[in-house]
């Protein structure tokens, strides 16, 4: 084991179940971004080709759903007076 795992294990030693679950998520997530290798995923695409009137409709909900900038999105913060 190298120090950096070492660290870590003595580290969440002194964490609760509950602290413990939150790391493991977040290293399973760590895991998935990965992700597929660039060729696997072009080989995909080149198998299930999408029709143009589709690939139209994802970038128009993109473009009217993704690039837009809603300030209130989150509420406003509320502090105590």
């Amino acid at each position: 084991m190298n120090k950096t795992e070492l660290a870590i294990i003595q580290r969440l030693a002194g964490l609760n179940e509950t602290q413990q679950q939150q790391v493991l998520a977040y290293v399973e997530g760590l895991s998935r971004l990965a992700g597929i290798p660039g060729e696997e995923l072009l080989a995909w695409a080149e198998e299930h080709p999408m029709a143009p009137e589709d690939l139209a409709a994802m970038e128009r909900i993109i473009e009217e759903d993704c690039e837009r900038i809603d300030p209130d999105e989150w509420g406003k913060p509320s502090f105590p007076a």
